[in-house]
């Protein structure tokens, strides 16, 4: 990781040196990238946007307005469905193991995702065929594990 001085990435009170006895403000200039936008990975704030814009679009334009709001907001999430069917897993963070309770350095597989990825809820009913059919082959051996009482 590269620490820019002075640009807003990381702030350390003191001049850091390079390799050839530089400050880094002077051996590099600031970066155009060093002032983003953090992305909030929180499902609950999607869902907030979300409810604003059908408010906003019902206020604004009543049914077309809200049809507007529909098209504006969900057309990305279709398409995000397809580019991106599946998703990290929560429970085990996307590695596929579960960490042992008493002795941290032991695991186990875990035990509701194949993987670490899980197909995401809208890919598994609007997503590609064969993630579709994926779902559906998942969803059918959850089923027969279950009847057969080895949950």
């Amino acid at each position: 990781m590269q620490v820019y001085q002075g640009c807003g990435m990381l702030d350390l009170g003191s001049p850091v040196i390079t390799a050839d006895a530089k400050p880094l403000s002077a051996a590099r200039p600031c970066p155009s990238f060093a002032f983003t936008v953090n992305v909030v990975k929180n499902k609950w704030s999607w869902y907030a946007i979300a409810a604003l814009g059908l408010f906003f679009g019902w206020i604004v334009g009543r049914a077309v307005g809200v049809l507007v709001a529909c098209a504006i907001l969900f057309v990305p999430y279709f398409i995000s469905l397809w580019l991106h069917p599946r998703a990290r897993h929560s429970a085990c963070n996307g590695t596929g193991e579960r960490r042992g309770g008493i002795f941290g350095w032991t695991h186990r597989r875990c035990p509701d995702c194949q993987s670490g990825r899980i197909i995401r809820f809208g890919a598994a009913y609007m997503g590609p065929s064969n993630i579709r059919n994926q779902a559906q082959r998942n969803r059918k051996a959850a089923a027969i594990t279950k009847s057969r009482q080895r949950w």
